[in-house]
């Protein structure tokens, strides 16, 4: 079942690449910290968990896309019971 992407792929790709160079395999921590800083503002926590709460509502838990994970869930539970009894 495809789900529609949250972030454009260029933007998607961007992230990931920067996450690479900054990994501690490639740049040690202490260089990362000294490079940069965040220079957006902090978001309460409580204001984020309803942003990402209210995306998932609006893009995953869509009452189509839950009729359908409730379909493969009580497919999967009704195989692995099946299977028990062997």
């Amino acid at each position: 079942m495809a789900i529609e992407a949250n972030v454009p792929p260029e933007v998607f790709l961007a992230v990931k690449a920067k996450r690479h160079q900054r990994s501690p395999q490639i740049t040690p921590a202490r260089v990362v910290i000294r490079r940069s800083s965040c220079s957006m503002p902090a978001v309460p926590v409580a204001k984020l968990d309803r942003a990402v709460l209210a995306a998932l509502a609006d893009k995953v838990f869509t009452p189509e896309r839950l009729k359908e994970m409730l379909r493969e869930l009580k497919a999967r539970l009704k195989k692995a019971q099946s299977g028990q009894d062997d």
